[in-house]
């Protein structure tokens, strides 16, 4: 009987580097793949899962009247608890530091399940930076069997912890898998004007509601007003308070497009196109440096410390005189711009998918029979 893997997810970036993954175990053949929803942001996960041909197998409905962290997780483990006595799965998979990631970990490892931890290894140090994420992933890397780390250092970060490095494999990430694949698998779209100056926006995290989010829209303002040939495409998350604040302020700033948010291949045309990328998005830093588009991190720190080396990522903070000083040198300054446009790849060149499929395939070889 083939291993049955279930693979857990429930927000858009999980959907978008386990997409590859699940693809890669299906088309393989020697497990049954199951994909459950966990309903947290189901309305833009599941979108992304059917960009990558897959539908999940069960999609949990999360209570509308659910409004803080505390009662997702209630809800998510109660729910989870069940798909496990429906499935019976032989290991769960996650990925990344969400909560849907963090309670997929505690149940899997209350019920003796063996987890495996995709984008493992990851740490800012500090817990509230980013928030909740820095405490998901250090409760999901207790609990893990297998940790799929994306480098060396990430792999290091575990093995400080006291984890065995024969738990450990390092496979780049899966983001970039995801990235090229969709480059080669759709049309080009034109995201930004040919006469213009592109910047793409991203901002989302709960660690910049309270003023971060308004010194990063106030430092676009100023960036759209002093530059006739800069257009800002911002594509804003569906959270109201996130919303509520960016249309606040940037409701009428001309040549700034306010958008929900892009499909996933218009956003990574969009990555390629632009001459600069402002964002606090964990994964969309990894996207960037593979394809050599500058881009500024508004966030205190990165977790992700192996991007900021050549400086076409740079962390620069929530401070508006920082942002605008940035992207003026960026955006106005074309030697500075060639300096910056140098694709790397410490995250790996896109089969990452592979090398996962590859371990799990050794990891129920060792354990058969058990």
């Amino acid at each position: 009987m083939k291993p049955h893997i279930l693979f857990y997810l429930g927000t858009r970036p999980e959907a978008i580097k386990l997409g590859p993954v699940i693809r890669q175990a299906r088309e393989d053949g020697s497990f049954k793949v199951s994909v459950c929803l966990s309903g947290q942001h189901q309305h833009m996960a599941l979108p992304m899962l059917r960009h990558f041909g897959i539908q999940p197998d069960v999609s949990v409905a999360v209570p509308r009247k659910i409004g803080n962290l505390p009662q997702l997780i209630s809800a998510s483990a109660a729910d989870l608890y069940k798909l496990f006595e429906r499935f019976r799965p032989d290991m769960l998979v996650v990925q990344g530091d969400t909560t849907s990631a963090m309670v997929g970990a505690i149940c899997a490892f209350s019920e003796q399940i063996p987890l495996a931890h995709v984008e493992a290894g990851l740490r800012s140090g500090d817990f509230m930076h980013p928030f909740p994420e820095e405490f998901n992933r250090r409760v999901i890397g207790l609990a893990a069997t297998l940790h799929f780390c994306p480098t060396r250092l990430s792999a290091s970060n575990l093995m400080k912890e006291g984890v065995h490095r024969k738990r450990i494999r390092i496979v780049g990430n899966s983001c970039i898998d995801a990235l090229f694949w969709t480059l080669t698998n759709s049309k080009p779209r034109e995201c930004f004007s040919r006469d213009r100056i592109g910047i793409l926006v991203t901002n989302h995290r709960r660690e910049n509601w309270q003023s971060g989010i308004a010194n990063l829209c106030h430092a676009l303002d100023q960036i759209a007003t002093a530059n006739p040939k800069v257009e800002i495409l911002f594509a804003v998350h569906l959270n109201p308070k996130v919303r509520r604040i960016v249309h606040g302020i940037l409701g009428n700033t001309e040549r700034v497009k306010l958008t929900e948010p892009l499909d996933y291949a218009t956003f990574c045309w969009a990555m390629k196109q632009a001459r600069l990328i402002i964002t606090d998005s964990g994964g969309i830093q990894e996207e960037a440096l593979a394809l050599g588009t500058p881009t500024l991190v508004t966030r205190k720190v990165t977790e992700r410390p192996e991007v900021l080396k050549g400086g076409t990522v740079q962390v620069v903070g929530i401070d508006t005189k920082k942002i605008v000083a940035a992207a003026q040198r960026i955006c106005m300054d074309p030697s500075v711009y060639r300096q910056l446009h140098r694709p790397r790849f410490p995250f790996g060149r896109g089969n990452s998918s592979e090398k996962i499929v590859v371990a799990l395939q050794h990891y129920f070889r060792r354990h058969a029979g058990r």
